[in-house]
């Protein structure tokens, strides 16, 4: 288990099928971490923000 962004997982891809899908939210559940898990899940946080505001066009400080 890692953060989200690491590993082999397409989340690109995820998160335009879930858009196209009509998904509204994502919820991340955080088993385990390799490190510190706040700061693992704010890492994760981190890429899913800036993976929305890439794909969506708004800036960042709205993307929360």
């Amino acid at each position: 288990m890692m953060e989200i962004g690491n590993g082999v997982l397409d989340w690109p891809a995820i998160l335009s099928a879930a858009d196209d899908a009509g998904c509204e939210w994502f919820i991340v559940e955080q088993d385990v971490c390799p490190g510190d898990p706040f700061d693992s899940i704010a890492q994760s946080y981190r890429y899913l923000r800036a993976l929305a505001t890439d794909r969506r066009g708004f800036p960042a400080s709205a993307a929360t």
